[in-house]
């Protein structure tokens, strides 16, 4: 086994908010993880002895659930 790699920090940010469009909940967040693109290799990732993690990455979710019928009776 190898040593463990050297330690790091990581800065992510994420916002988001919720609203109701036409009674149907709609979720809208936006992250960013890795923001000073840091080089690391995570010790619990098997593959550390072979890359670095993933780098900077940017995420965009939009959530609209779709409930075709409101009761069912």
């Amino acid at each position: 086994y190898a040593s463990p790699p050297p330690a790091y920090w990581l800065w992510n940010a994420e916002a988001g908010f919720d609203l109701q469009t036409a009674g149907q909940p709609l979720s809208i967040h936006i992250a960013a993880y890795n923001l000073l693109n840091k080089t690391y290799r995570d010790y619990m990732n098997r593959f550390r002895y072979f890359s670095d993690e993933q780098g900077f990455n940017f995420v965009f979710r939009f959530r609209l659930p779709l409930q075709f019928f409101k009761h069912l009776k």
